[in-house]
């Protein structure tokens, strides 16, 4: 989420840095702490890295956006699933009602 914020405030190199730790694509965080296939930290990574033209390494994480987006259960539009600006996160309908749908009990 702090990777999201400071994307939208445009500091690319902070946002930059925030996705590698959490990657693991450097030593800032200890192994416990890195999420190496996290989809969120991906597109915000590929996001910096679109936004400054950096394209070697920009290919090899869309291979690895494109794999955890195909695993992930919600449709992911942007770094953050907090990001609601017109057309950047678009909640389908099929996630909206599990996550709204009345709950029943069961009573014995």
């Amino acid at each position: 989420m702090l990777g999201a914020l400071l994307l939208d405030q445009e500091q690319l190199e902070e946002a930059e840095a925030v996705y590698r730790a959490d990657l693991g694509l450097d030593d800032t965080l200890a192994r416990a702490c890195q999420h190496p296939q996290n989809v969120w930290s991906l597109h915000g990574l590929h996001e910096c890295l679109t936004r400054r033209g950096e394209t070697v390494e920009k290919r090899h994480i869309q291979r690895r956006l494109n794999q955890a987006l195909a695993r992930a259960e919600v449709p992911v539009r942007a770094p953050c699933y907090c990001r609601r600006k017109a057309g950047q996160v678009q909640i389908g309908a099929v996630v909206w009602r599990r996550l709204h749908r009345p709950r029943h009990f069961h009573w014995l």
